[in-house]
């Protein structure tokens, strides 16, 4: 049974439990003692219901295990309780498993119910112990481990158990109880003041963003004025200063909107992480149109259903790029775009600028300036990303530069990116995350550079990459991560990366052992656990993880950085965090109710972020992006593909698997516990 821990297992050894009394009114204690006079084993039928239905909503799952040790018992037995709809059915279940034939003894389940006494301490394989001391005003304890929670959690836990024993006793005493048969999500575990009151305290994200007053594409034009010879974007022996960049930018802007292009006309781009795909991202944002990335490796049949869903007519091809496109798209071949042929792209064409901007006097006369773009709206489409298609078809999901914008704005908040630092650019197209790695750094004046394939492809040859040009910002899937760093401990590089300081994760949970293991090897980066999905611009909670949070495995003292790379680390639990600026983020049961902390529901994410639905899928809109119950009038939000349980310190934790079945884009949590499919 995976309970919602928030506290690494420091170590094996017995330690003193957190011990709490559980809150019991007057009347809930004379219905426990009229229940113990009448049948003394009742005592145990309702502590095995009440903290079943607490953990029902805890974990998933159709079943339930605990020890149980009666008062004249000698060694616990375990109990499996079949977690039933409703709390009658699930104390009638109680009541028959406890009346059947002893099973096995148990020393080793994570929960024990006991009339007996309270322990004095738990080992970290008894994770909850739940004592009831019957008599004339019965009293009740929970010991929780403190090897597994923390003292916040372990409250939260006592309280739900209490609320959950409160109603039991009513339905055991023959009192009516109305939620009795109301299904158990619906039992109230905590007072619908206080959930509001936390919903609206973890919500409060609205501010106005630094990097956030024009759309981001004109920032970037304004950033190559102001730097125009220093370093753009990188690759392999190529680069471009802002100069060049936004020269080349502009003449291809210039082409495509002779060609048609303007708001909400999508422009797919065609090729593999390279100048030419910088260049032909910025220049459709310049012509005002709308970015539609498309994966050269993808089947033809999938590229030809993303441009038909997406409406695109016109696909820009990048070298190299021999990808079977419908015959019904016209293609533009960023080679032949004035100022982008091979021999154009090198260093060398870019000296003036490095050196202030003086013209050669054999220049040839520059382009006409490019002609102001048709009036944008930020709610006007910035580009159209596909889903991966996990859940069904892929889905083209509408983000507009307001929602881009803001993300990317929050970034530099959170995250202050210098000018002399350098952004690795090695997602694929295809993916959001690569949205970023290309904009964030020009935005700022640092460096972009691109990650070839091959060197992306393999551990070896990314490190190098990254050392070679001094890589300060990039970004991993955990089971890229976990490869990386299996190569870096092979060669026991020590040291590597000495210019690496922030690491963004995404796409899949990020493990507490990995987390310590890269913080053991680059104690000086701090991890930037970010959750989104592709129905939000990019990103929608943030966490992050530095070296100073992490703990030797033996002694609860702070990691040095110093420390040798041979530590063991164990981290407190990896939480994927708060809603960044101007977002929203809930977690809510089956019926659309706030979910209280530690119980798991799914994760709805609204605010400026959140993505205008599905290209040409007004339906599925419809379905998934559903009014904002506890924002602004007005206000959408959708709920992405996450299960989640709330966090008694107001974050969100990603789970190790996913529920299959979804009627949303995505789940998530506040603790969010992200369980794959």
């Amino acid at each position: 049974m995976e309970l919602p821990t928030d506290h690494p297992r420091a170590s094996a050894a017995a330690r003193a439990p957190h011990l709490l009394e559980l809150a019991i009114s007057s009347d809930t204690r004379a219905a426990l003692a009229r229940c113990h006079s009448a049948e003394p084993g009742e005592l145990e039928a309702l502590l095995a219901t009440s903290v079943c239905a607490v953990l029902s909503r805890y974990v998933s799952g159709g079943a339930l295990a605990l020890a149980l040790l009666g008062a004249t018992a000698a060694r616990p037995r375990r109990v499996h309780l079949a977690v039933a709809p409703t709390l009658r059915a699930l104390m009638a279940g109680a009541r028959a498993a406890l009346a059947a034939a002893p099973g096995d003894e148990d020393d080793r389940a994570a929960v024990l119910v006991t009339t007996r006494a309270a322990p004095r301490e738990l080992t970290d394989d008894r994770a909850l112990w739940l004592h009831l001391d019957a008599g004339p005003a019965p009293r009740c304890w929970l010991a929780a481990s403190a090897g597994r929670f923390s003292r916040a959690a372990a409250e939260r836990m006592a309280a739900h158990v209490g609320a959950a024993l409160a109603v039991a006793a009513d339905l055991a005493d023959g009192r009516t109880a109305n939620l009795a048969d109301a299904p158990l999500a619906a039992l109230p575990l905590e007072p619908p003041d206080e959930q509001r009151r936390e919903l609206t305290a973890w919500n409060q994200t609205t501010r106005e963003l630094a990097h956030a007053r024009a759309l981001v594409h004109e920032t970037i034009v304004e950033q190559a004025r102001q730097t125009p010879g220093a370093i753009a974007v990188v690759s392999g022996e190529s680069s471009l200063t802002y100069a060049a960049l936004e020269r080349r930018t502009a003449a291809l802007a210039r082409r495509l909107r002779a060609l048609g292009a303007g708001p909400e006309v999508p422009i797919g781009v065609c090729c593999h992480r390279s100048l030419d795909g910088v260049i032909a991202f910025l220049a459709v944002l310049r012509a005002g149109a709308v970015y539609v990335p498309l994966d050269p490796a993808y089947p033809a049949e999938r590229l030809a259903m993303m441009l038909t869903s997406a409406g695109a007519r016109l696909v820009l091809l990048g070298r190299g790029c021999d990808a079977q496109l419908p015959a019904n798209v016209a293609t533009l071949a960023l080679a032949d775009v004035p100022g982008g042929g091979p021999d154009e792209m090198g260093e060398l064409d870019d000296r003036d600028d490095r050196d202030g901007g003086a013209a050669d006097e054999a220049a040839p006369d520059p382009p006409p300036a490019l002609a102001p773009a048709p009036p944008l709206d930020p709610d006007n489409l910035a580009y159209v990303m596909y889903t991966s298609g996990s859940s069904g078809a892929p889905k083209g999901v509408m983000i507009s530069h307001a929602a881009l914008r803001n993300t990317l704005a929050w970034m530099q908040e959170a995250y202050p990116l210098r000018p002399t630092e350098v952004v690795a650019h090695k997602t694929s197209i295809s993916f959001t995350d690569s949205i970023w790695e290309l904009l964030w750094p020009l935005l700022v004046g640092a460096s972009l550079v691109v990650i070839e394939e091959n060197e992306a492809r393999f551990p070896r040859l990314l490190a190098g990459a990254l050392e070679r040009h001094r890589v300060t910002v990039t970004q991993f899937v955990p089971a890229q991560m976990r490869l990386f760093l299996d190569e870096i401990e092979r060669g026991r590089r020590a040291g590597a990366l000495p210019d690496l300081r922030l690491v963004f994760n995404g796409g899949e949970r990020l493990p507490e052992a990995l987390a310590g293991d890269w913080l053991r090897w680059f104690p000086a980066t701090c991890i930037a656990n970010a959750y989104g999905m592709t129905e939000s611009a990019i990103y929608g909670t943030n966490f992050v993880v530095r070296a100073s949070d992490s703990v030797p495995v033996e002694a609860p003292v702070v990691l040095p950085v110093e420390a040798p790379v041979d530590a063991p680390v164990a981290l407190p639990v990896v939480l994927i965090g708060r809603p960044i600026a101007n977002e929203r983020a809930y977690v809510l049961d089956a019926d659309g109710d706030p979910c209280p902390p530690l119980c798991l529901g799914e994760i709805y994410l609204a605010g400026d972020s959140l993505s205008r639905g599905y290209q040409g899928r007004p339906e599925l809109t419809a379905e998934r992006f559903l009014p904002d119950p506890f924002g602004p009038p007005g206000c959408g939000c959708t709920a992405p593909a996450t299960w989640a349980a709330g966090s008694p310190t107001g974050s969100s934790r990603a789970s190790a698997a996913r529920i299959a079945r979804s009627r949303s884009a995505a789940r998530g949590s506040s603790w969010a516990r992200s369980r794959p499919r």
